[in-house]
């Protein structure tokens, strides 16, 4: 088989744009799947709340209860790199429970955060409140 440059020529040469411009498009399509299911991580002060305290108790102050809780987020960039830290909270709904020490455990599905997302780890990830009968 002879090596044949003229032929060669033509066929990089023929329809030229069209090549460049397939090749662009591949180009942008990889970037853009790619940048969508990379994976980023989070790390975000959230603030803890309670609510719905039983009548005739109050939260106490053995053990103090915690108002932050830092957790470690991770996800694909099209979810997790949207959140921000004013988008995550954490609020237990106290009704129901009587007085004593209650131990809650900080869980991704309390964050209200998409499926995607996952936590990694939480500091505190368990934490212990306190419930006292009201003082008059």
């Amino acid at each position: 088989m002879k090596f044949d440059l003229a032929r060669l020529r033509a066929l990089v040469t023929r329809n030229f744009w069209l090549k460049v411009l397939s090749l662009m498009l591949a180009c942008l399509l990889w970037y853009v799947v790619y940048d969508s299911v990379r994976e980023v991580e989070l790390v975000a002060r959230v603030p803890v709340t309670f609510g719905s305290v039983p009548d005739g108790l109050e939260i106490g102050d053995d053990p103090p209860p915690v108002t932050v809780v830092t957790v470690w987020l991770t996800g694909p960039k099209r979810t997790v790199g949207d959140l921000a830290e004013q988008d995550l909270s954490l609020h237990y709904d106290l009704s129901g429970m009587g007085a004593g020490v209650a131990k809650f455990e900080v869980d991704v599905h309390d964050l209200g955060v998409p499926d995607s997302a996952r936590m990694i780890r939480a500091s505190p990830g368990v934490f212990l409140l306190s419930l006292e009968e009201a003082s008059q």
